[in-house]
């Protein structure tokens, strides 16, 4: 599944209306429309508002069933320094960083700020 088909799913699943779905999501029918079409993808302040509203994670919305499957398999193993990077194709690269590696990374992501959806 893509994002498009896990967000119809999730509506669906709920007998939502794309309008009600919308204001959930706070977008237009028209913008849940364009999601389950495949032709826009939702920004991720919408994405946090669903997830926020049906108590969900991310990745049931973002991810397919095989990354799904691949991710909750990875929880059951024991703690490594791999990480899971999204490209913009929706591809995911999953790399091994040794320590000082992962501290790096993960100092670099504690001095980003959030990205504001309505300033993209």
């Amino acid at each position: 599944m893509s994002i498009s088909s896990n967000i119809k799913r999730l509506r669906e699943s709920h007998g939502l209306t794309q309008a009600q779905f919308g204001a959930i999501a706070g977008v237009t029918d028209k913008a849940v429309s364009t999601w389950e079409s495949g032709i826009k993808e939702p920004r991720m302040g919408a994405i946090q508002k669903i997830c926020d509203y049906f108590n969900i994670s991310k990745s049931e919305i973002l991810l397919d069933e095989q990354e799904l499957l691949l991710l909750s398999k990875s929880k059951n193993k024991p703690h490594t320094n791999t990480i899971r990077i999204a490209g913009r194709d929706g591809s995911l690269v999953e790399r091994q960083l040794t320590d000082e590696q992962l501290a790096l990374f993960q100092s670099m992501l504690d001095q980003m700020k959030p990205i504001d959806d309505e300033n993209i």
